[in-house]
């Protein structure tokens, strides 16, 4: 009897040993990004500009199709080549026109966010193979080339 004991006994250790051992391989252990977004360059018209961000897809090695990738797009508050000083929208009623204007420098620019938007989407499909490899080189630096070794936050 007592060596049937020592036999439960062992084969306890062992399966918690096993246990312990699966519960390590199935750890993850990708570390957190601090960002769910990369920059990968400025839109720029005379007097106003616009940083360009990609959301961060982790792992994606060749281009996707152009449309996916820029519904991944999405476009910093816009700022005045001038100054850099942030701009700020302005509606006339009366007329139903929209500007962005600079208190800085005074600056108009008569357009919207969105005649804005599409006009960077527009210069991102224009260029795309080039925004591409920026996005890519950022996802590169940030990850260190190992991005199956991040996940991302949240």
């Amino acid at each position: 009897m007592a060596l049937g004991g020592e036999w439960a006994k062992l084969g306890e250790r062992l399966l918690g040993t096993s246990e312990r051992i699966g519960a390590f391989l199935t750890k993850d252990r990708r570390r957190d990004l601090t960002q769910r977004e990369v920059v990968i360059g400025t839109y720029r018209e005379e007097g106003i500009a616009a940083d360009l961000r990609a959301e961060i897809i982790l792992g994606e090695r060749t281009p996707p199709d152009v449309d996916i990738f820029l519904d991944r797009l999405r476009l910093k508050d816009p700022y005045c080549t001038g100054c850099s000083r942030p701009m700020r929208s302005e509606r006339a009623f009366m007329a139903g026109l929209v500007a962005y204007c600079c208190d800085s420098c005074g600056v108009k620019i008569p357009t919207s966010a969105g005649d804005l938007r599409r006009d960077a989407l527009g210069a991102v499909r224009r260029d795309y193979l080039r925004c591409w490899s920026r996005y890519d080189e950022e996802i590169r630096h940030l990850t260190g080339g190992k991005p199956h070794r991040w996940k991302l936050p949240g």
